[in-house]
């Protein structure tokens, strides 16, 4: 250290401080290695845990489990029908994972059935120390996480595939042979899957097949009729003089051959686009949805092209009444229709067809035991929602089928 003032030469020792002036100095040597690094003490905020009946200095074993984002799951099913008619069916249970959080090395996963309910997962715990989190990217921050509300669920509409740079690495992962499955279990009103020994790298993505089974299945068509849904606004809306109010405004629904499968695996099964072949060759895609232990579930394959159905309506009867509504009063017309449905099997076999009618009106009575049932929807209209629905087995030919209901219709 050097002083301006007096021209001397301060020197500090291990023993004290020498000072030299500086006329009186000619060689100074200096004998060690310097001291390139000085211990400076300072404070900062650190957790601290207190574990009772604990001796000082004594080993413990603490685990640490949080909620983070980023590593997310897509279900997916192949469904290999078999038989001719078909009688079972090779039902398979796909994970796609997707990791955009850190590496996994020799982990341990479960994929979780169900929808988990997290009610604060966009809010950082009070223990957490937010400085440390400073320079994570915007998929974690809390505003991405708003639009993520439902990452950690399995539900099929809420697993958006990220748009970033990925690789496809099948490699590594455990596969199990068919009529097999991984571990499950069941936590209360979840399904977990169990995957043992997972590495995949932070930004990579994989297949990995969570069961093979073959599950009862049958061939069965469904015809699902539906009037539009401004259908309740045109009843109202309409004013009549001397023309015909239209009764049905839209019934474009199409026939759709499928495949009901019942579950006898033990396990719930999650809702998923499901893939139908018929041995190597692919008969169409749908969505299967949940279906419990012992539940049948039927997938959509394809439009049918071999059962054709028209459904024709005709006034029966009208009548002029005065109801009140919206706090006034005002004429209808209630009007009997009766309806016709007409299904002709082009197929050698008697097949299974399911014949929904879901119409805006009161049913009153359906031909061949045809369930009819009210639906709970839009309680204060005029007109109620009812449901008639038909199961038949019918032989090639033709088949008809009548029902009657009745509908207020406002003049």
């Amino acid at each position: 250290m050097f002083s301006a003032e007096a021209m001397t030469i301060a020197l500090k020792t291990e023993t004290g401080t020498l000072f030299f002036p500086v006329g009186e100095m000619k060689n100074v040597e200096i004998g060690g290695q310097p001291k390139m690094e000085r211990t400076m003490t300072t404070k900062e905020n650190r957790l601290m845990m207190k574990i009772d009946g604990v001796r000082d200095g004594q080993n413990v074993n603490l685990g640490i489990a949080s909620m983070e984002r980023g590593i997310r799951w897509i279900p997916a099913y192949r469904v290999e029908a078999k038989g001719t008619p078909v009688k079972e069916a090779k039902l398979e249970l796909e994970a796609m994972i997707i990791n955009e959080l850190t590496d996994l090395k020799n982990s341990e996963v479960y994929f979780v059935v169900g929808v988990p309910h997290f009610l604060f997962q966009d809010s950082m715990s009070p223990l957490s120390m937010n400085s440390a989190f400073a320079g994570v990217s915007n998929y974690f921050a809390a505003g991405a996480g708003a639009g993520r509300r439902d990452s950690m669920s399995n539900a099929i509409m809420s697993q958006v595939a990220s748009t970033a740079d990925s690789n496809y690495t099948p490699d590594n992962f455990p596969t199990i042979s068919e009529e097999e499955k991984s571990n499950t279990f069941s936590a209360d009103q979840l399904f977990l899957y169990q995957a043992k020994d997972i590495n995949l790298k932070k930004g990579e993505r994989a297949s990995l097949r969570l069961f093979s089974l073959t599950v009862p299945a049958s061939e069965v068509f469904e015809w699902t009729l539906t009037d539009s849904s401004d259908t309740q606004n045109r009843y109202m809306e309409y004013g009549r003089s001397t023309t015909t109010v239209p009764l049905v405004q839209d019934l474009s629904a199409k026939v759709w051959y499928g495949l009901r499968l019942k579950n006898q695996t033990g396990m719930p099964w999650t809702t998923a686009p499901a893939i139908s072949f018929r041995e190597w060759k692919p008969m169409g895609q749908d969505m299967l949805t949940f279906t419990p232990v012992n539940g049948e579930n039927i997938l959509r394959v394809t439009p049918a092209t071999e059962i054709i159905g028209t459904n024709t309506l005709e006034e029966k009867s009208r009548e002029r009444v005065q109801l009140p509504y919206a706090n006034s009063t005002y004429n209808f017309d209630l009007i009997t229709v009766e309806g016709t449905i007409k299904v002709r099997n082009i197929k050698k076999e008697p097949v299974e067809i399911i014949i929904t009618r879901d119409l805006i009106g009161e049913a009153l009575t359906a031909s061949d035991d045809g369930k009819i049932s009210r639906q709970g929807f839009n309680l204060q209209a005029i007109n109620p929602n009812s449901l008639v629905k038909w199961n038949l087995k019918i032989p090639n030919g033709e088949k008809e089928l009548r029902y009657t209901f009745k509908i207020y219709v406002r003049r």
